[in-house]
């Protein structure tokens, strides 16, 4: 029953699909690779959440409707945002075969606040006032957002043409040492002026079948429950900080092979071994239905990072290693190449097979006998009821 109904809907969709997104080919709305464009802000995070920098934007998004989207949170200044700081900007573009492009746009000058009110032009004042900021120098303290509204952004002395795609701004500040004192990442879709009303003309008729349909949620055969029985759909892995040249350096990217299987490319270049005089962590974060990720949602750390892995993943372990061309533990130093590791096998690791239902962070980590980090990576994923 349950395949049945999912099929239909499936079908029913593809068709709304086919015939709202048969408008891309007219004159009136041209496919073009290049062009005007319309923002769709997704997500915003610090680089990276365990160096304590002297600026620290703690930022979060906020939907109030289907078209603002709102920039929460709080900004920490140990020391002033002025001019003797130095501005970057560095634009990344997800690829079409997964994992982020660096230097798709690159920006860097001096005169850090200045610059970035330059910038934003007209937006600044809005800016400075949401934060409660002076104007240029900026003053150590801590400042709370009160609700930036980012479509301003339209108004500010950027490019107005650009090509579309989704990408991830990393905007960093450093010192005149050169040392990185602030930083965080914003990701957002690039549109054509066009596709917000096509996605609103789509959702609305597909939210009309969903209604429908999806009033079976409150029958016995699909409980919508908070927690239970999932799967698994696999969304971002990226490293945790770029800019930090981990002696275990996990360069994954997803590929999508099918409509049902992801699986784990890239590469892993261990400068040494993975073995048990490691300790291994892990840090679930949840997305929170307010906007921003919620840390330790689940936490895990144990000695004996390898064997402890290897228990983790069960009789899904030497699918694993043999994708990566590892050896059994301890994988000595070396640089290995994944040809594909199917990421729906975790289903039989050993894992919770109930849990909470939610978009999920899991952040795992490796750890020296000094407590150093040496390796760590993010896999984003949707946790759901396994019949959505």
């Amino acid at each position: 029953m349950k395949v049945l109904l999912t099929k239909i809907m499936v079908f029913k969709i593809l068709i709304l699909l086919d015939i709202v997104l048969s408008l891309k080919r007219t004159p009136l709305m041209p496919n073009l690779s290049v062009g005007k464009y319309k923002l769709k802000f997704k997500a915003v995070s610090i680089c990276n959440e365990t160096y304590d920098y002297p600026l620290k934007f703690k930022y979060y998004l906020s939907k109030v409707s289907t078209s603002k989207v709102l920039l929460m949170g709080n900004i920490t200044l140990k020391i002033p945002f002025d001019d003797n700081l130095i501005i970057g900007m560095n634009l990344a573009v997800w690829s079409k075969i997964g994992g982020w492009k660096d230097n798709a746009y690159i920006y860097q000058n001096k005169e850090a606040c200045s610059s970035l009110k330059f910038l934003m032009g007209k937006v600044w004042n809005e800016y400075i006032e949401k934060h409660h900021f002076t104007d240029c120098p900026i003053q150590s303290g801590f400042y709370k957002s009160s609700g930036f509204d980012l479509s301003f952004l339209d108004q500010a002395n950027i490019p107005k043409e650009f090509f579309y795609g989704i990408y991830k701004y990393k905007i960093y500040f450093s010192n005149e040492k050169n040392d990185q004192v602030g930083c965080f990442y914003i990701i957002f879709d690039l549109l054509r002026l066009w596709e917000l009303l096509l996605t609103k003309i789509m959702v609305y008729k597909i939210l009309i079948l969903l209604d429908i349909v999806l009033s079976l949620e409150r029958t016995p055969l699909m409980p919508n429950l908070p927690a239970g029985k999932y799967k698994l759909k696999y969304k971002a892995i990226s490293i945790c900080n770029e800019t930090i040249d981990y002696p275990l350096k996990f360069k994954y990217y997803l590929s999508k092979a099918s409509t049902s299987k992801v699986v784990l490319m890239g590469n892993v270049t261990l400068k040494i071994p993975f073995d048990d005089n490691l300790n291994i962590g892990m840090n679930l974060a949840v997305w929170s239905k307010i906007g921003g990720w919620k840390d330790n949602s689940c936490i895990y750390q144990n000695k004996g990072a390898c064997s402890s892995l290897k228990f983790l993943m069960g009789k899904v372990w030497n699918e694993y290693i043999e994708k990566h061309n590892f050896t059994n533990c301890p994988i000595q130093p070396g640089f290995y190449k994944s040809s594909g590791f199917d990421l729906s096998l975790l289903d039989h690791a050993n894992i919770p097979k109930e849990f909470f239902y939610g978009t999920y962070k899991q952040k795992i980590f490796f750890l020296n006998e000094k407590n150093d980090q040496v390796g760590c990576f993010y896999i984003a994923f949707d946790l759901l009821r396994p019949w959505e």
